[in-house]
C-alpha cells in the first residue's frame, strides 16, 4: 500500500489554500501580502505533502508494533525527508514572516477574514513544529529500525 497523506491533513492543507486562494483575489494590501504569503506556502506544503504527511499516516502503525503499509516506500521516504528536514523548519519561519505581513495588512484594513485566516495558519503552524515534525521524526527512526 502506497504512503499517502492522512485524509484530515490533506483536508485542513486544502482549507488553507482555498482561503488564502480566496484572499490573494483581493486588492489592496491584504491581496498582495496574501499573494507573498501564497509564494511561499505553496511549494512548502507541496513538500510536506510529498515527505512529511506520508510517514504520519504510518506513524500509528509502526507506534503500535505492526508492519507499517508502505513500508518500501518509507525508506526512500526517509532519506528524503532527512535531507530536507531542517529546510523544512526554516521554511517555516519564512512562512511566518510572510504571515506577519499579512497580520499587519489585516489590522491596517480591518479585514476579519484575513485575521481569522492568520491565526489559523499561526496554530497550523505551531501545530506541524510541536507535533507533526517531531512525529515524522520519531517515525523515520522506527522505519531505519524495521
Amino acid at each position: 500500500m502506497p504512503l499517502v497523506v492522512p485524509g484530515p491533513i490533506a483536508e485542513e492543507h486544502l482549507e488553507i489554500h482555498r482561503s488564502l486562494e480566496r484572499l490573494a483575489r483581493g486588492r489592496g494590501v491584504v491581496g498582495r501580502s496574501a499573494r507573498a504569503l501564497r509564494d511561499v506556502l505553496d511549494p512548502h506544503f507541496r513538500k510536506e505533502n510529498e515527505l512529511v504527511m506520508p510517514l504520519i499516516g504510518v506513524f500509528r502503525d509502526l507506534a503500535e508494533g505492526e508492519e507499517a503499509r508502505g513500508c518500501g516506500e518509507g525508506a526512500a521516504a526517509c532519506r528524503e525527508v532527512a535531507a530536507e528536514y531542517e529546510l523544512m523548519l526554516r521554511e517555516h519561519a519564512e512562512i511566518l514572516r510572510a504571515l506577519e505581513g499579512l497580520e499587519r495588512a489585516a489590522k491596517r484594513s480591518g479585514s476579519r477574514a484575513a485575521k481569522a485566516f492568520a491565526s489559523r495558519l499561526r496554530r497550523h503552524a505551531e501545530i506541524e513544529e510541536l507535533l507533526i515534525y517531531p512525529a515524522a521524526a520519531a517515525c523515520l527512526r522506527l522505519l531505519r529500525q524495521t
